[in-house]
């Protein structure tokens, strides 16, 4: 888990690459790049001031060429990225390179520059064969954004989020895998991405998992680190390994047989078997089971409760959302707490995910507001307070207060601020450094004492 960094939403980054020294393609190009060792910060030969993480598998040799995945991560933490994911790196032969600059409200070209500028490096010190790009949020449509815009991507995994703007009637040549949390409020998203895929990409597919709006558990991304592979295979940029590709599908097919009680979760099951193996095996048997389960009262019945609860949350989020112009932050904490109270006491799952959805809705929109409001300490206040009020578990809205009461020449109370979104699991201390106002507070002897008596600094 990466703190903050899980919480927030749209960013855009791009990567860019190098030729080295003189016009050698790749002269003395790994350097100290050891293999099996996540590197944290890589700068750019051409131009330092663009920054990313590298993970080259322990087996990794210049002699062979490998597949690449760029990573795009909210808050600029390519570093979390790559240190989440590197075991499935190792497992599966995949060089991972995370983004430590692409961030949230970095302008369009500004990120495609990045990442054209990451991705030339990385293939002027590396031997590449394929590239895949992928990240969380708005991450995520930096990600698909990248694919759009550069040919050379082969496929995208895209997490929490969807592409940056509507699907066109264009065929688009590269692949999509979307992961999304039941509890996640952009669920309904992906799901309608994946509608609107169908008649312009041939290879696409959203799986989802038990959680909110962060990046995916390693089980899960391992899920999309087998679908790169099953369709490199079909698609003949990998050898077929039919040892591989039995062992995976029993794997899927005993799922089968566990889910056998739940029809959702096995309809679930054949969708993923037809779209992971289709090409490599004959999905016949699998369409018609699928067919079958699809017909049972149970499934019927429980898409018709689905489409009732998306129809709710549509007109809740819609209805609280004209609220933050009018609401009292009592009436908020009224107001939470009802929908609090809801959660503990249903006995329904979806309708429990559906709430935790708009909860995590709610808290965007507080974000945004208390971000856009942050010159205007008055509104930039409530906003905030309120912002804590929704989502009471993110470190988010202490870091905005402690940056407001900075501003307000308070560095004792913004220490304590800071302190608190530490205790909420905030790690960003990148992003602290970086921040005008609360470098000052961070260097000073209230928040530094705290960090050594916690023993979160080194004090070597």
């Amino acid at each position: 888990m990466f703190g903050i960094r899980k919480y927030v939403g749209l960013l855009t980054v791009f990567g860019v690459a190098i030729l080295l020294f003189g016009g050698c393609s790749r002269q003395n190009p790994e350097g100290n790049m050891e293999p099996g060792k996540v590197l944290p910060s890589i700068h750019c030969l051409d131009d330092s001031a663009h920054v990313y993480s590298l993970y080259l598998p322990g087996q990794y040799s210049s002699r062979d060429n490998w597949p690449v995945i760029y990573w795009f991560d909210p808050q600029a933490n390519g570093l979390g990225a790559v240190e989440k994911y590197h075991s499935l790196a190792e497992t599966f032969g995949f060089i991972l390179v995370g983004s430590n600059i692409s961030r949230n409200g970095m302008a369009p070209g500004t990120s495609l520059d990045h990442y054209k500028k990451i991705r030339k490096d990385v293939e002027s010190r590396l031997a590449i064969s394929r590239t895949y790009t992928a990240g969380f949020s708005g991450g995520a449509r930096v990600a698909a954004n990248c694919a759009l815009q550069d040919a050379g991507v082969t496929g995208v995994i895209g997490c929490g989020a969807g592409f940056p703007g509507r699907v066109s009637g264009q065929k688009l040549l590269f692949r999509f895998i979307g992961l999304v949390g039941l509890k996640d409020f952009n669920f309904p998203e992906l799901q309608n991405l994946d509608t609107q895929l169908e008649p312009v990409m041939a290879d696409h597919f959203v799986m989802t998992f038990d959680g909110k709006h962060e990046w995916p558990p390693l089980k899960v991304m391992k899920e999309a680190f087998k679908w790169i592979v099953l369709k490199d295979m079909k698609d003949k940029l990998v050898p077929k390994d039919q040892d591989k590709i039995a062992r995976w599908l029993k794997e899927d097919l005993d799922r089968i047989v566990h889910h056998h009680e739940l029809v959702p979760e096995r309809a679930r099951q054949y969708e993923k078997i037809i779209h992971f193996y289709k090409g490599l095996i004959k999905t016949d048997d699998y369409v018609t089971e699928l067919n079958k389960v699809k017909t049972k009262p149970g499934y019927v019945r429980h898409q018709a409760k689905l489409k009732r609860l998306y129809t709710s949350e549509i007109q809740m989020s819609r209805s609280l959302t004209k609220a933050f112009q009018s609401n009292s932050l009592d009436q908020w904490k009224a107001e939470m707490e009802k929908i609090n109270e809801k959660i503990d006491q249903s006995p329904d799952d979806d309708h429990i995910n559906s709430l935790h959805r708009t909860k995590g809705y709610l808290s965007m929109i507080a974000y945004m507001h208390a971000s856009r409001f942050l010159t205007d300490p008055v509104q930039a206040g409530h906003y905030v307070s309120l912002y804590a009020i929704i989502d009471p578990e993110n470190p988010e809205p202490a870091v905005l207060a402690a940056k407001l009461l900075a501003r307000r020449g308070k560095p004792k109370e913004a220490a304590n601020k800071l302190k608190e979104a530490f205790q909420l699991d905030f790690d960003d201390m990148a992003r602290l450094e970086q921040d005008p106002d609360l470098s000052p507070v961070i260097a000073g002897p209230e928040f530094s004492n705290w960090l050594k008596e916690e023993g979160m600094m080194n004090t070597e």
